[in-house]
């Protein structure tokens, strides 16, 4: 596990195999896992004051040798939009957004991205807040 200082916030990252960190930074707890490995994925959980102890909206990258898949649910019926920010060749590549509420759906689209590729994803919460980029690779 690494951790580095950053404007008086502790951020921590643990590679895949070592499991999801926790993260206390700015008001929102980040939960998610950095990974290392080719064909792994990231998840990531936005949580808030407002939301504890629930999640206000997560979001997952999928890689797969054929494409890829994004997904974010928004898990509170609270009118915001929570969207997934996928980032690659160095910029915002894709955004995904879901404003369904607490509901059993979630909001999802597949993209193809070469083997390989470092990939980086986030939430963000309309009128609030992004998570911290989480690192992987396709």
């Amino acid at each position: 596990m690494t951790a580095r200082q950053l404007g008086g916030q502790v951020l921590t990252r643990r590679l895949f195999g070592a499991g999801a960190a926790l993260v206390l930074a700015g008001g929102f707890l980040l939960t998610g896992t950095g990974v290392a490995a080719a064909d792994s994925w990231i998840s990531v959980e936005y949580q808030d004051s407002g939301s504890y102890p629930f999640t206000r909206g997560d979001a997952r990258f999928y890689p797969d040798v054929l494409n890829e898949q994004v997904e974010v649910c928004d898990r509170m019926d609270d009118g915001l939009t929570v969207s997934a920010q996928l980032r690659f060749h160095g910029a915002v590549q894709l955004e995904v957004t879901d404003r369904t509420g607490a509901d059993i759906f979630c909001a999802k689209q597949n993209l193809d991205i070469p083997e390989g590729t470092p990939v980086s994803l986030r939430v963000c919460v309309q009128n609030l807040d992004c998570t911290a980029w989480h690192d992987g690779v396709s």
